[in-house]
């Protein structure tokens, strides 16, 4: 615990929420590794998407993007 008391201040608002490293650096912590999540599990998502319209060459990339968006913004 002590290593994290030895982080740098960092502080901001996300979604009316306080994110703080000194106050709460648990918290913050787990906050980044919740981001962390998201990103991989969307970039997995997409990769899998990818693949399964694999018959659609250049395309795929596309739709597989326009549908993580769609799914994303549904999340």
């Amino acid at each position: 615990m002590e290593k994290v008391r030895e982080l740098p201040l960092v502080s901001f608002s996300c979604s009316g929420q306080l994110v703080d490293s000194r106050l709460a650096p648990a918290d913050f912590i787990q906050f980044w590794l919740r981001k962390g999540a998201h990103v991989v599990i969307y970039g997995a998502l997409g990769l899998s998407l990818a693949a399964a319209l694999q018959g659609l060459n250049r395309k795929r990339w596309f739709w597989a993007g326009v549908i993580l968006v769609l799914v994303a913004a549904l999340d």
